[in-house]
C-alpha cells in the first residue's frame, strides 16, 4: 500500500515541480487530487474518497528539497478548491491565472453539457423518411435543443428569446449548423436539404454546392443527386398516368375526365 500511495504521489509531484515551479503554472488541488486518485486506481489500493485536504498537507511537509518554501496555496471559494502556485509569484498574479483556468472550465463544462443536449436530441429525432417530402422534414423548434436556442438567442441579442424575426432566423439557422457539426453531418436536417436542393435546381453548379457544404450549410452534391433520383423512382413507382397532386381517394363520387390535350 505504502508503495503504491509512493507512486501516486510522485506522479503528483512531477506534475507541481515541472508546470508550478518551472513553468510558473497555477493549478488546482483538486486537479491534483484527480490526478493522485487516478493513479491508485491502477493499482489494488484504489481510494476514490481521498480528500484534497490529505494531498495538501503531504506538499507542504514534502521533504523534497524543490518545494521547500517555493510552495503557496490560496483557498478560492468560487472553485470550492485551494489553488497551489509557486511563491516567486504575486499573488495578483496567481489569482488572475485562476480566473482564467475557472473561466476555461466554465467553458468546457459548458461545452460539454450543450453537446449531450445535443446528442440526446438527436437520438429522440424521427428517422428520415427517403426520399424526403418538404412536408415531412420537421420544423427546428419541433426537433433542436431548447437549451442551445437559449443560448444564442442571449449571444446575438442579449436576451433569452429572439426579439425579431430577423433574430429567430439567425438563431435557427446556427443552430441547425451547430447539431449537424456535432453529429459529423449524421442529423439530416430541414436547411440543409432545402438549400442543397435550391441550389441544386438554380445553378446546377456542383462547385458551388460543395463549397457551401463545406462551410457547413447544406448538404453534399453527391446526396443532392441521390435524392433527386430517388423523388424520380418514387413518382415512377407511385403512379403511371395520374399526377403525385391528384387526391387518389376521394370522400364524395366524382369524375375525372381527360382528353390528350387538357385535363
Amino acid at each position: 500500500m505504502e508503495e503504491s500511495y509512493k507512486k501516486a504521489f510522485d506522479v503528483v509531484c512531477h506534475i507541481v515541480e515541472n508546470d508550478v515551479l518551472n513553468k510558473l503554472k497555477v493549478v488546482k488541488l483538486a486537479n491534483l487530487r484527480n490526478v493522485y486518485v487516478s493513479e491508485l486506481e491502477n493499482t489494488k489500493h484504489a481510494n476514490p474518497d481521498y480528500r484534497s485536504e490529505k494531498l495538501k498537507h503531504k506538499l507542504e511537509v514534502h521533504e523534497h528539497e524543490p518545494f521547500k518554501d517555493k510552495l503557496s496555496f490560496c483557498d478560492m471559494g468560487n472553485f470550492r478548491s485551494d489553488i497551489i502556485f509557486s511563491s516567486s509569484i504575486d499573488v495578483n498574479s496567481a489569482v488572475k491565472q485562476a480566473f482564467l483556468l475557472g473561466a476555461t472550465d466554465v467553458i468546457e463544462q459548458t461545452g460539454k453539457n450543450l453537446r449531450q443536449f445535443i446528442m440526446d436530441a438527436y437520438s429522440r429525432s424521427p428517422d428520415l423518411k427517403w426520399p424526403p417530402d418538404p412536408s415531412d422534414l420537421p420544423t427546428a423548434e419541433d426537433v433542436l435543443p431548447d437549451v442551445l436556442q437559449k443560448l444564442l438567442s442571449c449571444i446575438i441579442t442579449g436576451k433569452m428569446n429572439p426579439t425579431s424575426t430577423k433574430s429567430h432566423r439567425l438563431v435557427q439557422s446556427i443552430a441547425q449548423d451547430i447539431c449537424r457539426a456535432a453529429t459529423g453531418g449524421s442529423w439530416k436536417l430541414r436547411k440543409h436539404l432545402l438549400i442543397c436542393l435550391t441550389l441544386r435546381h438554380l445553378f446546377r453548379s456542383e462547385k458551388l454546392i460543395t463549397f457551401m457544404n463545406r462551410m457547413g450549410h447544406c448538404e453534399s452534391y453527391s446526396f443532392a443527386l441521390e435524392l433527386e433520383t430517388a423523388l424520380a423512382e418514387s413518382a415512377i413507382e407511385s403512379s403511371t398516368q395520374l399526377s403525385n397532386q391528384i387526391i387518389r381517394s376521394p370522400l364524395g363520387p366524382s369524375l375525372f375526365h381527360s382528353q390528350f390535350d387538357k385535363f
